[in-house]
């Protein structure tokens, strides 16, 4: 028995990137939403904020995986500062330059870090004389 015939699927012009489609009408809606893989500058301070604050403690309590929060808060913050460059509605600047410093901040620490690490390995560097 052979397989039955599927009719013809009505033609529907493409729809433009970053346009919606509205169901039940045969075009796209103008407007669209921001375009997928650039995240706003409003998140993205949020982001760079919180890694922050997270990576200041970290840094001071294990810099071995303490570096890790400060330099994401970094990537953020500059990543959100070139993409804000150019716009017009500058709120969010506060947020990304907050983040810049906090994630500096914790690299600072987490080098502070490294060197009393290393300090503390050369024998005889803390001794007292006369405390056995």
């Amino acid at each position: 028995m052979p397989y039955p015939e599927v009719p013809p699927r009505a033609a529907h012009p493409p729809v433009p990137y970053g346009a919606q489609h509205v169901p039940g009408t045969p075009y796209a809606q103008a407007g669209g939403a921001q375009s997928p893989g650039t995240p706003a500058p409003q998140i993205l301070g949020i982001v760079s904020i919180v890694f922050g604050i997270v990576g200041i403690p970290a840094s001071c309590c294990c810099w071995f995986i303490g570096w890790i929060f400060p330099v994401a808060a970094l990537v953020a913050a500059v990543v959100g500062l070139t993409q804000a460059r150019g716009a017009e509605d500058s709120r969010h600047r506060p947020l990304l330059i907050a983040g810049a410093v906090l994630g500096g901040t914790g690299l600072l620490l987490v080098a502070a870090a490294f060197v009393a690490g290393l300090l503390g390995t050369i024998p005889g560097l803390y001794d007292v004389p006369g405390d056995y």
